[in-house]
């Protein structure tokens, strides 16, 4: 190559650099801007869905048929009351599916329950949390419940969930150490059952002393013994928000009848067209049955 070769094959590498970064700027910009109005690019989640809106621009919104069911997801895990595998068979029998139908595995209700993007918070990789612009499904308070709750989980553990009547399980401490304390069954020769409680003394620092379950319960017992005497206004107001947790409860109902009405609907759509396909022979009885 000639000096003036050279000179233009240089020149014609720079212009291709200088273009392809300028469209790297253009979507860098674009992005930033995205995230500065809190809009989301990436896959939607479980409980959302995309749309198309009359000027061709895309949104989400919420799910009507899984939006619900990713709420009591959450809610069910703030009570502490399931573990990982025990909420996933429950949610699985409400119905919550992925947006092909296809049932959920643990991890996905895993990912689900870390996920802040349904208390109001998308997560880029690159640049951390931002607020988004989409409805919420839950509060704030309801995803930080849920995360202690998965954090204390493995703090607690418990070598015996299949009995229902300890009533303090996972919830006592040593004052001592802080270890768990842990619940026993004791049977006297005469048939009678008692519980106990001790320190599980895991750090070898304690003495382990047994407490009967009823020295626990006094001072509870007292409490509630103390809650006889509430007012009439404070009934009233309890009575009402009673009321609005029945309501809660209809509503989540109703939805879930909606759902399976749609789902309903859907198969025998597809009954029907079936049976067109066996009556046009189309399709071969074996195929059919």
């Amino acid at each position: 190559m000639s000096a003036v070769q050279k000179f233009q094959f240089g020149m014609s590498l720079g212009l291709a650099k200088y273009y392809s970064d300028a469209i790297s700027d253009n979507v860098k910009r674009a992005f930033e801007n995205k995230r500065r109005n809190g809009e989301w690019t990436g896959k939607v989640r479980i409980g959302y869905k995309n749309i198309t809106l009359d000027n061709d621009k895309k949104d989400i919104i919420l799910d009507s048929e899984r939006a619900h069911l990713i709420k009591m997801l959450f809610e069910l895990w703030a009570t502490g009351n399931y573990s990982l595998n025990t909420i996933w068979k429950k949610i699985t029998e409400l119905g919550l599916k992925s947006e092909r139908d296809m049932p959920l595995t643990r991890s996905n209700i895993a990912y689900i329950l870390n996920d802040p993007f349904y208390s109001g918070m998308a997560h880029s990789a690159k640049y951390g949390f931002y607020p988004h612009k989409y409805p919420t499904i839950i509060t704030r308070e309801l995803f930080e419940k849920c995360q202690e709750v998965s954090r204390n989980r493995g703090r607690k553990p418990s070598k015996l969930d299949g009995f229902n009547d300890f009533i303090f399980k996972g919830l006592l401490t040593c004052k001592h150490c802080g270890c768990t304390m842990t619940p026993e069954i004791k049977r006297k020769k005469s048939g009678l059952t008692f519980i106990y409680y001790s320190c599980t003394n895991a750090k070898g620092q304690c003495k382990r002393v047994y407490v009967p379950q009823n020295a626990l319960l006094k001072p509870i017992m007292a409490d509630f013994e103390a809650l006889q005497g509430i007012p009439d206004n404070v009934q009233a107001r309890l009575t009402e928000e009673l009321r609005k947790l029945n309501d809660v409860e209809a509503d989540f109902h109703n939805r879930q009848v909606v759902r399976i009405r749609s789902e309903y609907e859907k198969v025998q759509n597809r009954i029907k067209v079936l049976l067109d396909m066996r009556l046009d022979q189309s399709i071969t009885s074996d195929d059919y049955d």
